[in-house]
């Protein structure tokens, strides 16, 4: 693989060149860049320098102006991650949301290792929805791996949800598991282009996930897998899968989760926690403005209707896609999330357009979008 570049606040960054084979050793670097937000305090009251990240990167190669911000929020520690990169080779824009449980581990490793699998089984599988399936398997596979080489309660606990969207000339394509979502702008109306994966609420989709994790000797309890687990599909989560399932149910004894007569009667078929995400291939259009992945964070305090809005109605009075992430993720903390929360904001028109809808200056903006030159 070669040439994939990235550039941030419009200056040019280093091409890595590398050989990054579809299935690697878990921990060794592909060698593939991503960006990575610079980490600032806010305000004397915000949270600790190391627990916000927020970046404006301005990408030469790609007609896409985009921006990210992601906070730590109530909770102690940070566990999301955000990559937002312009893959030169593959002519896409890679943005990956990764919300992890069980400490950083798994969302850090997915930080430097998903978008190289996915890039890697977009050459092999070609641009297919197949592709971002088969890059989740492989990925997850090398995840368990390392996790198992870490041991300890990093091997057990340790998982993140995904969220990725490659975004390309005419095309989005999104792979999901877990329930971080990512939304399109449409003439004002926002689409979803993934479905959540959990076990609480209801409707067609956590009906269909129940009934999924029944079939395999698992159970739903309080809204959490087997007792715990409060989504359905993520990375690690190794005591969920394959032979970590024995030190489950003996870890559910030791943590008096349950009896060791129930433990005993306990038979998987097969794993409750899966990797298979949920896809979506959507065709865009002139009539598709902007593109929001986010964390739970914010969707578990903002209805998607009010968040898509509130980022149509600043991108308007001529807010830049950082500006409008870091407003959405100030919306979600004053509605108390309780969450770590990112937000990644991706235009796809550019500058001159939503001067032109919003009735202002378009200034001097690098981009123009796909539809907005």
């Amino acid at each position: 693989m070669q040439g994939l570049a990235l550039h941030r606040y419009g200056l040019l960054g280093q091409t890595h060149r590398c050989s990054a084979p579809f299935v690697w050793k878990a921990g060794v670097p592909p060698g593939i860049l991503n960006a990575r937000g610079l980490k600032k305090r806010t305000s004397a009251q915000a949270a600790p320098a190391d627990s916000v990240v927020e970046e404006t990167v301005c990408v030469g190669t790609s007609p896409y102006e985009f921006g990210f911000k992601a906070e730590q929020g109530l909770r102690e520690g940070m566990e999301d991650e955000v990559v937002v990169a312009w893959d030169s080779a593959g002519g896409y824009l890679y943005a990956g949301c990764y919300d992890g449980h069980g400490g950083p581990a798994a969302a850090s490793w997915l930080k430097t290792e998903l978008h190289a699998a996915v890039h890697a089984a977009l050459q092999q599988h070609g641009h297919t929805t197949e592709a971002l399936t088969a890059a989740f398997t492989g990925a997850d596979a090398a995840l368990l791996q390392h996790l198992e080489e870490l041991g300890g309660e990093q091997l057990a606990q340790a998982g993140s949800t995904a969220t990725v969207a490659v975004v390309s000339p005419n095309r989005v394509m999104v792979a999901n598991v877990g329930d971080s979502q990512a939304f399109l702008m449409r003439k004002g109306v926002p689409v979803p282009l993934i479905t959540p994966h959990r076990v609480y609420g209801s409707g067609p989709e956590v009906e269909g996930e129940v009934k999924r994790i029944k079939a395999t000797g698992g159970w739903v309890y309080d809204g959490r897998v087997c007792n715990i687990l409060a989504v359905s599909r993520a990375f690690g989560d190794w005591e969920f899968k394959g032979k970590g399932l024995v030190q489950l149910l003996e870890a559910g004894i030791q943590r008096g989760y349950w009896p060791a007569a129930f433990a005993a009667k306990q038979s998987f078929l097969s794993d409750p926690v899966v990797v298979t995400p949920a896809t979506s291939d959507t065709h865009l259009t002139k009539e598709d403005e902007f593109l929001v992945v986010s964390t739970d964070g914010l969707w578990d305090v903002m209805p998607p209707r009010d968040a898509m809005q509130w980022a149509r109605k600043e991108l308007l009075k001529g807010a830049r896609p950082t500006q409008v992430a870091e407003s959405l993720v100030d919306l979600a903390l004053k509605r108390h999330t309780s969450d770590n929360t990112s937000v990644v904001v991706i235009d796809l028109q550019g500058p001159a357009y939503w001067a032109a809808k919003g009735g202002k200056s378009a200034g001097k903006g690098l981009f123009g979008g796909w539809w907005g030159r």
